[in-house]
């Protein structure tokens, strides 16, 4: 196959990398590789060659854009997996695993400001959200598990409900005879 030497020479810049800002800049990917994107954030790729082909598996993951005869903006559409394939040739395709995780910037910040004494860990995999930490109450696990549904609808539950206890003191007591 023509792609193995042509591939070897092309580096993605963002690969396992999620993708910060709107629109990230990279050239052509090689064969296999993963591309993490968050949902609303876009990745312009460039190729070598014109392209005269491109096939997502998935549309509602991702939506592909030709702004040039070689170059093409993937933007995150909503969480999901996908694999594009890019054709620059007859016999020359190109394969890329799309992951499009949630953004959880403003989850993270919802469960900061709501719960700013509890130490919650928001953190994704994949399409997945994980909540993770101790909490002071069931109430608290049920409030975060539908904040976090509004972002995903696969919300991993790794909370722990630690027990109350009331406040004690320690008192020190002397007793005294008198007669």
């Amino acid at each position: 196959m023509k792609t193995a030497g042509f591939l070897g020479t092309l580096l993605l810049l963002l690969i396992s990398i999620p993708v910060s800002g709107a629109v990230q800049q990279a050239v052509a990917p090689a064969e296999g590789q993963i591309l993490h994107l968050q949902v609303n954030k876009s990745v312009v790729i460039n190729l070598p060659s014109p392209i005269t082909r491109v096939l997502s598996s998935n549309p509602n993951a991702i939506e592909i854009v030709a702004t040039a005869a070689n170059q093409l903006v993937v933007s995150g559409k909503g969480p999901g997996s996908s694999s594009l394939i890019i054709w620059d040739g007859p016999a020359n395709q190109q394969m890329l695993d799309v992951i499009v995780e949630p953004d959880i910037t403003a989850l993270r910040a919802a469960v900061s400001r709501a719960y700013p004494r509890e130490q919650i860990l928001v953190d994704t995999d994949g399409v997945r959200l994980l909540l993770s930490g101790p909490v002071s109450s069931q109430k608290i696990v049920d409030d975060l598990l539908k904040m976090a549904a509004l972002y995903s609808p696969q919300v991993v539950n790794l909370m722990t409900v630690g027990e109350v206890h009331d406040r004690q003191m320690i008192l020190e007591v002397k007793f005294a005879e008198v007669d």
